[in-house]
């Protein structure tokens, strides 16, 4: 499975499963926060794209998800036209990463959470 078709599910603010295209079974693969797995829709009001991208410990990057690279706190923002993009508290503006500097993701970046799991993030003056 090519991890950027895979999504992350949200129903009420809540991560409540995971969804992938198979191309084998030619149907979305639905996984339960248990890890198991059908074919079954899980109800959901929005998705977040995995980026295909991991940081420095592995963890796969998803849409809205923060993470602290080289001191700062960035959310991640991912589109298949513009890429990755990101907010600083410093920048205080998007600014749209291009292929090298994904690199610093990767290799210097951890994911701390996401909006749903810590929104304290947005006002604990990492990114106000």
């Amino acid at each position: 499975m090519d991890d950027r078709f895979k999504f992350r599910l949200i129903k009420d603010g809540n991560i409540v499963g995971y969804e992938y295209w198979s191309a084998k079974a030619k149907s979305w693969v639905y996984i339960n926060l248990d890890g198991s797995k059908d074919f079954l829709l899980i109800e959901h009001d929005f998705k977040d794209q995995c980026t295909g991208l991991k940081d420095e410990n592995g963890t796969l990057i998803y849409e809205r998800d923060y993470v602290e690279l080289m001191g700062a706190v960035i959310q991640v923002y991912w589109g298949v036209k513009f890429g990755i993009g990101w907010i600083t508290k410093t920048v205080k503006a998007s600014k749209w990463i291009n292929k090298t500097e994904t690199n610093s993701l990767t290799t210097c970046g951890v994911v701390i959470g996401n909006s749903y799991q810590i929104p304290e993030l947005l006002t604990k003056n990492k990114l106000t």
